[in-house]
């Protein structure tokens, strides 16, 4: 065999062997990765946490500023302005009683649960849009897509917030078909011990007129509370979470002392 053949039959093995290996290492780099037909699928749950997470934020955001209301409060509230940063607020009253020297009664004894029931009131129709545009953009992908949106809970837990999208999702291409039912997805957040800390307040507000905010930020660091007493004995509380900034307002009026007692 020639000199020139010999190189041209190692330039063939070096090509085959560079071909091998590129098919190798696109497997590899593809393994774990869901494939149908020639499309990569889209992490269907990735999307959807990218899609509501603004949405979410926002709605956490509005509920703490006005004492656990996303829209209308369904009890009495209290104009106040907490400065610039967020202009004048109407802030539900939480624990109230407009006769004299008695204590507050509690108007919202329920808060934790009501306050899940108005963050999915303040996220509905995102979630629902969301998932309407992951259907979509696994059309837009070449897939054959069929789904069922079936509604999504929420649930306040200690140091975050838990949204079960209810619904499945099938898809189908080239004989080849996946389907995932119920999507899990947690975002961080502290409403649910800084709400904690609002019914200990108003608890106590209730029972002993007091409550000692400087004794309770000695054993819990982690918060900040403070109280503006207004010029109609509201009391107007505003409860901080360190760590991730967030704040829940709230108003209450009780065990007031009429003027020149």
């Amino acid at each position: 065999m020639s000199f020139d053949k010999r190189g041209q039959m190692t330039m063939f093995i070096v090509i085959a062997i560079l071909i091998i290996s590129g098919i190798a290492l696109l497997i590899f780099f593809n393994k774990g990765t869901p494939l149908i037909g020639s499309h990569q699928e889209i992490n269907k749950k990735e999307f959807l946490e990218s899609c509501v997470e603004e949405e979410v934020k926002n709605t956490l955001e509005i509920i703490g500023l006005q004492g656990g209301y996303f829209s209308e409060s369904k009890i009495m509230t209290k104009p106040f302005s907490s400065g610039s940063t967020y202009g004048q607020k109407n802030i539900a009253v939480l624990c109230y009683n407009k006769n004299y020297f008695d204590p507050c009664i509690n108007q919202d004894p329920m808060l934790i649960q009501h306050l899940n029931d108005e963050i999915k009131l303040g996220i509905s129709k995102t979630v629902k849009d969301c998932f309407d545009a992951l259907t979509l953009s696994l059309e837009n992908q070449g897939f054959e897509v069929q789904a069922k949106y079936n509604g999504f809970d929420v649930q306040l837990l200690p140091e975050k917030l838990k949204l079960d999208i209810k619904g499945e999702i099938t898809i189908s291409q080239t004989g080849s078909t996946t389907k995932e039912k119920d999507f899990e997805i947690l975002f961080r957040t502290r409403l649910y011990d800084i709400a904690i800390v609002a019914q200990n307040i108003i608890n106590q507000e209730a029972s002993t007129c007091s409550f000692d905010h400087s004794g309770f930020m000695l054993y819990f660091k982690e918060f900040s509370i403070d109280k503006i007493r207004t010029s109609d004995s509201f009391d107007i509380f505003a409860v901080k979470s360190k760590d991730s900034y967030e704040i829940f307002n709230f108003a209450l009026r009780g065990c007031v002392i009429p003027p020149g007692v």
